[in-house]
């Protein structure tokens, strides 16, 4: 029953903070003669990893982006209100990259099976468009259903459903009706590891960060 009211609160949560943002952003989405701007909608496919900041590395001053490093694919839709400013929703699949295992307690890498499905929206600002090139910035939020083991640390799989909220910036390459594109973000997120007082599973929220690719249609 928790997880569903969990569930529900992450939902909600995201729902409203989009549909915010949209509201705020829409009425200045209007062309010089104050009228609204014509508004485009482009869907497309992503695939990017992406990887939790590693305490040990941070400590030496050398913080490596390292710690339960995962893959993914997603599809994503986006509303542009004008030329600058746009919305976009997501839905991504994500896994691990590797099973990882290590004597060093202080290494932020253990052996651990994770599967994560992430529902994101965001809203963004984009600079010289319908240029070749064209550069944004964004920020977003949305929930994390996953679900994890840890090797020999737990005998049983838990489920968990976890906020999750980003900043980054990116750019399209622009040909025609297609555009092809990359983004660097850095998530605030769960990162789950063993709970060496306890014997059981950590989450705690923690900085990731992520890198993806992306192609999209002009519908």
């Amino acid at each position: 029953m928790w997880q569903q009211r969990e569930i529900t609160t992450t939902f909600r949560v995201s729902t409203v903070a989009l549909s915010m943002a949209i509201a705020f952003a829409a009425p200045m989405a209007i062309d010089g003669s104050g009228r609204h701007a014509h508004a485009e909608v482009s869907v497309g496919a992503r695939l990017g990893g992406y990887g939790f900041r590693d305490a040990a590395s941070a400590r030496d001053g050398q913080t490596q982006w390292r710690a339960c490093r995962m893959n993914g694919i997603g599809v994503f839709g986006e509303y542009a209100f004008s030329d600058t400013l746009y919305a976009e929703v997501g839905l991504d699949a994500y896994f691990v990259d590797s099973w990882l295992a290590t004597d060093d307690a202080d290494a932020n890498e253990w052996a651990i099976d994770r599967t994560s499905m992430l529902i994101s929206g965001a809203v963004g600002a984009r600079a010289w468009s319908g240029k070749r090139i064209s550069p944004n910035v964004h920020v977003g939020l949305g929930g994390e259903f996953t679900k994890v083991t840890l090797g020999d640390i737990v005998t049983s799989s838990e489920r968990y459903t976890k906020p999750v909220a980003f900043i980054g910036f990116g750019g399209d390459l622009n040909l025609g009706k297609v555009l092809l594109g990359m983004s660097l973000r850095i998530h605030s997120m769960t990162l789950f590891a063993p709970d060496r007082r306890n014997g059981g599973v950590s989450d705690e929220a923690d900085f990731a960060a992520q890198m993806q690719f992306w192609a999209k249609y002009r519908l």
